[in-house]
């Protein structure tokens, strides 16, 4: 029991189910055609009149092959299950015809795949490698080098888990530098370190070089595990879904093994066993909760709650992330601010040396330039003015990034909402003076916040030269009501559009998230005339008719988008521009939050419209839907 329960969870593959896309199809179609094809081999080799067995493993591999050309090098350690001595001590009979039989299933599989290779590529050994649509120049790019086997071994086996006080407790732990040529790094971990069971497969292998019950089965599954690693270490890209090639091999050596450890001992080795097998089981739960929903997306609606309770003790015993999390406002006083060196006053840091930081130099027309870096990339930088300060002469600037805040709302010991938690993780914001001068949407940051360094003596034992002329700082915590959230109605907005926007498509408003939101957009054609079109997530967009539009001076825009002017009932979309109705049209919504309504920026991921509708300005919000007007 122990043995089943570690092999369908540390052979990987729940990670395939997690997310049932095209390539993890294939991967699981071609491993459950490898593992009926173990079981036929085996049956071929303890069968009196094997070749039905023979014919059918040969069969398998072959529809294993079609699925994933990979597992085509499985063939040897079938071949060996299928042709050695059999267990009962006997040759097998007239194994040799079994074998032909086995190559007659596979073979007429194997021909008909590269027939189809060549008739789509000219080539028979061509699978579509080159063809791939992908971020990369897949006909440029070296795909397998012996450069990369140290780094590929590291991230498959031996990579240790990253574990935290909050659910799900356990993640894979990052890797920051690579060889030159490697592709990427998706998702993966060391399966040696996060399944001690796995350990066991150690035993099943050793019984290769001695004699012992379990040889049979030790040769053909270290054979196995060689054929299928082999090419994975050596190739340019890294993901999960790889892993499960030859997990498959691992545990099921580590099955074996530890059925025959259990076996030769005593209570405490059953005991282990025992133990083990579940704790892979759990293990590989655990990380799948995060794989494919990176940070900053929300947890299924079921999971919320059993998060909070698990996340409960770690908040009761002080165990957060950070002390109080939530953006942070400093006093500045100018005459007291360093001139011409740059200084820092904010540095968060995370594992593995992951920072975000904030910097000012002040130049001397009394400017200030403000730079926001994310380790050594620059997010944002921009000037401040110094000049009109209050009547004790302090500014103050009022900083809210992603690392101020834990990886997961359920991190937080306040019930703060997940949609608004988003807005929080997702954006950088910076307010002078109390006016706000940034809002910038960026990826989370996925890493948890070790320490917040503000006070000069902890930045310069940091090494960063830290800045004077700071009076206070202050921490506020992120309370549901301190989430800026937009009014149900219409907006108005001005904008002055430019020659520069030719050929583009800005977002008006957004409601909703990713796989569930609306966005309402226009685009300025290269000729010069406005489209206004609306993205429901699923289905396809639509849009108006070219409207005439002027370049180089100011307009008035009102909109209704229905997901933000009532959240119980229907209503018309309407745009009006410069005081004429240009659209009126009924079109289905995804309800929407409180904090989930978003203007002049696309904060869903909408394919449809840039991220932020530049030289625009919010004139008023919450406008009553105009019953009154024709289209």
């Amino acid at each position: 029991t122990a043995g089943l329960i570690a092999l369908g969870s540390a052979s990987l593959l729940l990670p395939l189910a997690r997310r049932p896309a095209m390539y993890e199809v294939a991967i699981a179609s071609g491993a459950a055609a490898l593992a009926w094809g173990l079981y036929a081999a085996w049956r071929a080799r303890v069968s009196e009149r094997g070749h039905r067995w023979h014919f059918a493993s040969g069969t398998l591999l072959g529809l294993a092959i079609a699925s994933r050309p990979t597992f085509g090098l499985a063939a040897l350690p079938l071949w060996m299950l299928m042709s050695g001595p059999s267990v009962r001590g006997r040759l097998s009979l007239r194994w040799h015809r079994g074998i032909t039989a086995a190559a007659w299933g596979g073979g007429a599989i194997v021909v008909l795949l590269l027939a189809y290779n060549y008739a789509r590529f000219a080539s028979p050994f061509e699978f579509g490698q080159r063809y791939q649509l992908s971020s990369v120049n897949e006909g440029a790019v070296r795909h397998f080098d012996l450069r990369f086997v140290p780094t590929q071994s590291w991230l498959y086996l031996f990579s240790p888990l990253v574990w935290s006080a909050f659910f799900p407790f356990v993640r894979a732990s990052e890797m920051t530098s690579f060889p030159a040529g490697f592709g990427a790094h998706e998702y993966s971990f060391g399966l040696l370190a996060g399944f001690p069971f796995l350990c066991f497969a150690a035993w099943t292998y050793a019984q290769a070089a001695r004699r012992q019950p379990l040889h049979p089965l030790a040769a053909p599954l270290l054979v196995g595990l060689c054929a299928a690693i082999t090419p994975l270490l050596l190739y340019y890209y890294s993901c999960i879904r790889y892993q499960t090639e030859f997990a498959l091999w691992l545990a099921l050596a580590a099955a074996f093994g530890a059925l025959e450890f259990e076996q030769r001992g005593s209570r405490w080795r059953r005991v282990l066993v025992a133990t083990l097998a579940p704790v892979a089981l759990v293990m590989v739960g655990l990380l799948c909760v995060r794989l494919y929903a990176p940070v900053g997306t929300p947890l299924p609606a079921w999971l919320e709650p059993i998060a909070r309770g698990l996340n409960w003790p770690s908040h009761h015993w002080g165990l957060g992330h950070i002390p109080k999390p939530g953006p942070i406002t400093f006093d500045l006083k100018p005459s007291e601010l360093p001139r011409a060196a740059e200084a820092y006053f904010l540095v968060t840091q995370g594992p593995n040396g992951q920072s975000e930081s904030v910097s000012l130099l002040v130049t001397a027309d009394d400017r200030a330039n403000l730079t926001v870096r994310r380790n050594r990339d620059t997010l944002w930088q921009g000037q401040l003015d110094l000049r009109g300060a209050n009547q004790a002469g302090r500014h103050h600037l009022t900083l809210s990034l992603s690392s101020l805040y834990p990886p997961e709302s359920t991190d937080l010991a306040d019930d703060l909402d997940p949609a608004a938690f988003r807005t929080l993780k997702n954006w950088l914001r910076v307010d002078w003076d109390g006016q706000r001068i940034v809002d910038l949407p960026t990826p989370p940051v996925a890493w948890p916040t070790r320490h917040v360094l503000t006070r000069p003596a902890d930045l310069a034992a940091n090494g960063y030269a830290p800045l004077s002329g700071l009076s206070a700082v202050r921490i506020e915590s992120p309370r549901p009501n301190s989430v800026p959230t937009v009014p149900w109605g219409g907006v108005r907005i001005t904008w002055s559009p430019d020659d520069a926007m030719r050929g583009r498509s800005f977002p008006l408003a957004t409601s909703g998230q990713p796989g569930a939101g609306n966005t309402l957009f226009c685009r300025l054609l290269p000729s010069g005339e406005l489209v206004f079109g609306y993205d429901h997530w699923g289905k396809p967009a639509i849009a108006t008719a070219p409207i005439p539009f002027r370049l180089g001076t100011s307009h008035v825009i009102e909109f209704w988008m229905p997901a933000m002017v009532a959240p119980d009932r229907a209503t018309p979309l309407v745009v009006i521009v410069d005081g004429q109705t240009m659209w009126k049209v009924s079109v289905p919504f995804y309800p929407t939050g409180p904090s989930e309504r978003f203007l002049l920026r696309n904060a869903i991921g909408a394919s449809s419209a840039e991220t932020l509708l530049p030289a625009a300005r919010i004139e008023a919000r919450g406008l009553p839907h105009p019953t009154t007007q024709s289209p």
